[in-house]
């Protein structure tokens, strides 16, 4: 593709595998990830969550929601 290795790993180990052997070939590539839709969107929803939580400990202002 473009003259780039081009991977799609299916597991954890199988990326970090993947990843680790395109930074030992000093080359850019394409890592492609599929991921659970669901699992993603309900992780997403989780981190903004405690990231908005942070900011308001520290009195930082929130960009308005989109």
């Amino acid at each position: 593709m473009f003259g780039l290795d081009y991977y799609h790993p299916k597991t954890t180990d199988a990326f970090l595998a993947t990843y680790q052997t395109a930074i030992n070939n000093q080359r850019h590539a394409v890592i492609k990830v599929t991921t659970e839709r669901e699992k993603n969107y309900s992780l997403h929803q989780a981190l903004n969550s405690q990231i908005v939580l942070e900011l308001q400990k520290h009195e930082m202002p929130l960009l308005p929601s989109v």
